[in-house]
């Protein structure tokens, strides 16, 4: 039996609720793109003892074309990815400023 000892998940993007209906001037794409999307992760929270729900999108949501928004959201997922492998804590971070 494997035990998860990582602190992190590793960062997957979210994008939205499922579409049902396209409408027939658009794309499925398309209409994926309009959807709020985030990079999501979970990080362990050593004050609660519990793994915590992070999501970034850092205003890529702006971006309404579906190739580059799955473009700059990659490219968040990649980069929040290899901050964690290198040690980034987030939550240590919100403690420090607040």
């Amino acid at each position: 039996m494997a035990v998860d000892i990582s602190p992190y998940s590793i960062p997957v993007i979210k994008k939205g609720k499922p579409i049902k209906l396209v409408p027939v001037d658009s794309t499925k794409q398309k209409e994926e793109a309009k959807q709020t999307w985030q990079v999501e992760y979970y990080f362990f929270n050593e004050a609660s003892g519990k793994k915590e729900r992070i999501r970034v999108s850092n205003g890529l949501n702006r971006i309404k074309n579906p190739v580059e928004k799955l473009n700059q959201f990659e490219i968040l997922r990649q980069s929040y990815k290899e901050l964690l492998e290198n040690g980034y804590n987030l939550l240590y971070r919100l403690l420090i400023s607040s």
